[in-house]
């Protein structure tokens, strides 16, 4: 058995944060293949002013992402702290709140958008040299209205969802989502509905997307549900402050590409302007593994933070930079070897602006690794409450630093200044944040829990702390007898160690008879146990990948057998005698939660 003290990335937490992974991949990965669709068939079939008109008005997704995001990342900014406190009730009771909210100021924003499609797209740079985008961009909107209220109930949703051990159903209403982009898409080409019946199509699918999500919650095995409870504003107030990191985000993709696309015109012209049309498409494709990772960290060390798991959080920050480092080394050789058959793939190998494309393609191969960092840090920042941090890093990297070196790089070298611009400022952004943390630290070699600018408060101090993995009933002997010398140790009462000790027995042998857990590895831990003394209260927390199992509920059901007349005292005692018992099921891990 290890011993109690090592530090090492928790096995469980690493197969937890596997599976938040790979349903943010899977869900972003339908989405974006369905914009990259839509450009090709675009692109392919309805002309270059068809794709610069769709680059034209990429800025309305952000501009209705700002209400989605407004909400969505606070909502599960607080959902998240809540599980970690075992509180569900109060977590239900804000979902519902919250859904109501928006689903009124989303029909109301739907409406004043239609009404403005003129004018939005003339602000959005349909003028001047770009006069003849003006009429395709119109029809792409208007296409598009549909889509905004279930768009942002499929934010609000999303994270929800995946919470409550939703994520086939996530990934199921993005798989659906996507298939039915892509036949709306070929039905609009071949009834010449031209570049409103590509928008259309988009509606039609997130509509879909939304009606599958929504049967989640039709389900009787969930631990989230909508529990109707009076709006109470200081709550909706709590969620918009929350999710204001991502909200600045969304406004910057507002208004970055109006500045962008008025440059690129302006110095490159229409043809440049298809170019930045497709390079959005792609970054969106590049930044799948970054949008996972950091949906994976927050999740986690949102979970964490409620929790006040100072360990799981670094933990999880290191899975995060594993995966960072994997993913960013090979979506930048891929990118730099394939760039041109990218290119040609898009263009016409007598294109002018092709040499431009490549470049365009290269510049986001060099901006993989920092893309990937960048995102973790402020998903870092946001699940743990660092809102000032947060919000500063998003205004910088995707707004002010790029906006300034596009204008400055342009001015010496051109229209390639401008796309150079993206992962220079990127770039910079991260040097600062090194130098901040080197400073804070004192430092130029700080560890990677400082680099993502995680600080002490509030959290239990390490030797106030012991963790066991558990990989045999003798392990579990083994940790409750050093529980009650730890208890001991920190002077709480005889009481409090001893029920101590028997909690990490009962429970142990409760998951091994009951829970039945997965094929394992030889020496991987079945299951972790993490005790914290704080004053005279002893906390104990107990992670296993089994199935299901809900200990309060097992002891209320559980009776005594003719063979062992005893068999099921010892959990009724610890139900009893415990201050609370919290229990979550999340990502087919059990997590319990009893404090003594």
């Amino acid at each position: 058995m290890p011993k109690p003290d090592q530090r090492y990335p928790s096995k469980l937490l690493r197969s937890i944060f596997r599976a938040a992974f790979l349903t943010s991949v899977f869900m972003e990965f339908t989405q974006i293949s369905a914009l990259l669709i839509d450009g090709i068939i675009t692109a392919k079939y309805l002309g270059t002013d068809a794709i610069a008109a769709v680059g034209l008005s990429s800025p309305f997704f952000f501009f209705v992402g700002i209400i989605g995001t407004s909400f969505a990342i606070g909502l599960q900014t607080v959902c998240t702290k809540e599980i970690g406190r075992g509180d569900t009730d109060r977590a239900n009771a804000i979902i519902y709140e919250t859904m109501i909210f928006v689903l009124i100021l989303s029909v109301a924003f739907s409406i004043a958008i239609a009404i403005n499609i003129p004018r939005g797209v003339y602000l959005l740079g349909a003028r001047g040299d770009a006069l003849n985008l003006k009429t395709p961009a119109e029809q792409y909107l208007y296409g598009l209205v549909l889509e905004i209220v279930p768009y942002i109930l499929v934010s609000i949703f999303i994270p929800v969802v995946i919470l409550d051990n939703g994520s086939k159903t996530v990934m199921i209403a993005s798989f659906l989502g996507t298939v039915t982009d892509i036949v709306f898409d070929i039905l609009a080409v071949s009834m010449k509905k031209g570049i409103y019946g590509i928008g259309f199509a988009t509606s039609v699918s997130t509509i879909v997307s939304l009606a599958v999500l929504f049967t989640h919650f039709l389900k009787k095995e969930r631990m989230l549900a909508f529990h109707p409870v009076p709006i109470r504003f200081r709550d909706i107030k709590e969620i918009v402050i929350l999710s204001l990191p991502k909200a600045v985000h969304q406004l910057a993709g507002v208004i970055r590409p109006i500045f962008l696309n008025l440059l690129v015109v302006s110095v490159g012209g229409s043809l440049a302007m298809s170019v930045m049309s497709i390079r959005t498409q792609l970054s969106d494709f590049v930044d799948i593994p970054a949008v996972g990772i950091s949906g994976a960290l927050a999740l986690l060390a949102g979970i964490g933070y409620g929790e006040k798991n100072r360990e799981d959080i670094k933990d999880t920050s290191k899975i995060a930079y594993y995966y960072i480092l994997m993913f960013s080394a090979v979506i930048t050789v891929f990118l730099i070897v394939f760039s041109r058959p990218l290119a040609v793939f898009y263009l016409k190998k007598t294109s002018p602006v092709l040499p431009l494309m490549q470049f365009a393609i290269i510049t986001l191969a060099v901006g993989s690794f920092l893309s990937e960092m960048i995102y973790s840090i402020i998903a870092y920042l946001q699940a743990t409450e660092h809102i000032k941090k947060a919000k500063f890093l998003e205004m910088s990297v995707n707004l002010i630093s790029l906006l300034v070196f596009a204008f400055l790089l342009s001015r010496f070298f051109g229209i390639y200044g401008i796309f150079a611009a993206f992962p220079v400022s990127q770039l910079i952004v991260l040097l600062g944040v090194y130098l901040f943390t080197a400073k804070n630290t004192g430092s130029f070699k700080p560890s990677l829990s400082h680099f993502f600018l995680l600080d002490n408060q509030d959290y239990p101090e390490p030797e106030n702390v012991i963790i066991f993995p558990i990989q045999t009933e003798a392990n579990a002997i083994l940790a409750s007898e050093q529980t009650y010398s730890f208890c001991e140790k920190h002077q709480v009462s005889h009481r409090v160690a001893m029920l101590s000790s028997l909690v990490i027995e009962e429970v142990t042998a409760i998951i091994q008879q009951h829970s039945h857990p997965i094929k394992r590895k030889k020496n991987e831990a079945f299951a972790e146990i993490r005790v914290v003394v704080s004053g005279p209260t002893s906390i104990i927390r107990i992670r296993d990948n089994g199935v299901e199992l809900n200990i309060s509920k097992l002891a209320k059901i559980q009776e005594p057998s003719a063979d062992d007349p005893a068999a099921s005292a010892g959990i009724k005692i610890v139900c009893q005698t415990a201050n609370r018992i919290n229990y979550y099921y999340i990502w087919k891990v059990n997590t319990t939660i009893i404090e003594l």
